[in-house]
C-alpha cells in the first residue's frame, strides 16, 4: 500500500476542494511517492527503469547525429 504524506498536500492548513493549479502539482507529487516507492521494492520496476534510460540515451545519440 503507498501512503500519500502531508508533504503531497500544497496547502496542509486548508480543507475542501483544490484549485486547477494545486492538482496537476499534487499528481506529480504522487507519482513521483509511486516511482520511489517501486524503485524501492520492484526489481522488476528498477530493470524497466535502466533500460527505459539506455534506450533513451541511445536515441539521443541517433538523433545527434548528422543528417545522411
Amino acid at each position: 500500500m503507498i501512503e500519500i504524506t502531508p508533504r503531497a498536500f500544497p496547502n496542509p492548513t486548508r480543507r475542501g476542494n483544490l484549485t486547477r493549479e494545486e492538482l496537476p502539482n499534487m499528481e506529480r507529487i504522487a507519482q513521483e511517492e509511486l516511482k520511489a516507492h517501486l524503485m524501492a521494492t520492484n526489481e522488476e520496476f528498477r530493470q524497466l527503469v535502466t533500460q527505459h534510460t539506455e534506450y533513451a540515451t541511445q536515441l539521443d545519440a541517433l538523433e545527434a547525429l548528422p543528417p545522411t
